[in-house]
């Protein structure tokens, strides 16, 4: 259990918050199971009891913010600081920590963005740009032994490939944004910083709210993997346009819907991650990746266990936090890493 500094006790706990309203002044006065709401001449007093948390879908608490968002009763500016705030109050299970604010369900088909998050986008280079994708790659397949050996190789038209970054940020009305970090390009075997994309630019994602990424297994039309975007104002509108898009794909290509769904080019990729520093390194890692995979990944795999100095320091406020934990246990290495954590190994660890 991670336990926040200055909480005394593992359970139990109750933390108040004001908010702002909306400049549209509604009465947001309510309450429900651990949470109450008293609406204030100029805020919303937002008392919630740890008890609330238990037993909550994943994302449940990023979807409840949404939906005071939408209500006028918190500012759509903020409705990851409130997140945030609120993650930073109680004592959580480590599995729980990243899943109750942001996790989306096991078998669900969709990835929300999420401000904090960096979105990279790669793509090829190709020597002529009029020739599709299907051009640069040559592919042969043989049988191996045991089963089938696939080989693929590009072809001359293919000579590079192009990476770009962006960071995910809400403005003040509370829609999503994305402002360009770096572009690299890499070709015989070098990279070179480019002052800004071509083909990894992000023109085809709108500026909303609400941004969703929807993988489809197949699209009848083309028979290909693809990956659509969603965009929305408000969360209803998002959930009810990706359900409408899960029934029928072939909605996305609609006129009538044009303004709120755009097909991923094919030829691009994007993951989402954030930025945890290691060793001084910046690192981009998947979102609620748990500390000791990422060890695992990035270092020796020799790390399942709890290798030797190690510290982890967090975000807590305006700050970083120590963590601090048990040298002998290996719960640490289930910490789920949320992005701007601060964690140091000792130099030979992994060598």
């Amino acid at each position: 259990m991670l336990v926040p500094p200055g909480v005394a006790k593992p359970f139990g706990n109750t933390t108040t918050l004001a908010v702002r309203r909306a400049a549209r002044q509604p009465d947001c006065t309510a309450s429900t199971r651990g949470i109450s709401m008293v609406t204030l001449q100029k805020r919303v007093k937002v008392s919630i009891q740890q008890r609330a948390l238990a037993g909550r879908p994943s994302g449940w608490l990023s979807r409840w913010a949404d939906t005071l968002s939408d209500g006028g009763c918190l500012p759509g500016g903020e409705r990851h600081s409130f997140v945030t705030r609120i993650l930073e109050s109680f004592p959580l299970k480590l599995r729980d920590a990243y899943g109750i604010a942001f996790g989306q369900p096991t078998n669900s088909r969709f990835i929300d963005f999420y401000p904090g998050q960096k979105l990279k986008i790669v793509g090829p280079v190709l020597q002529d740009e009029s020739q599709t994708l299907e051009t640069a790659v040559e592919s042969t397949t043989a049988d191996g032994a045991g089963g089938l050996r696939l080989e693929v190789r590009s072809s001359a038209n293919l000579i590079g490939y192009e990476e770009s970054r962006y960071s995910i940020a809400v403005r003040g009305d509370g829609d999503l944004s994305l402002t360009h970090d770096y572009t690299n390009l890499f070709r015989d075997a070098e990279m070179e910083t480019l002052e800004g994309p071509s083909v990894t630019a992000v023109a085809f994602i709108p500026k909303r709210r609400y941004i969703r990424m929807i993988y489809l297994t197949r699209v009848a039309e083309t028979g290909d993997h693809d990956v659509l975007l969603v965009v929305a104002a408000t969360r209803e509108e998002l959930e009810t346009r990706s359900e409408a898009i899960v029934r029928d794909p072939g909605k996305c290509k609609d006129s009538g819907s044009a303004e709120w769904c755009h097909q991923v080019p094919n030829n691009l990729s994007l993951n989402l991650y954030v930025t945890v520093a290691l060793n001084g390194i910046e690192v981009d890692v998947a979102p609620g990746l748990p500390l000791g995979q990422f060890l695992r990944n990035g270092m020796s795999r020799r790390a399942g266990n709890v290798p030797p100095g190690l510290e982890v320091h967090r975000p807590f406020g305006d700050r970083l936090e120590r963590v601090e934990f048990d040298q002998s246990s290996a719960a640490i290495l289930s910490l789920p890493l949320m992005g701007g954590e601060v964690i140091l190994v000792q130099s030979r660890y992994g060598e």
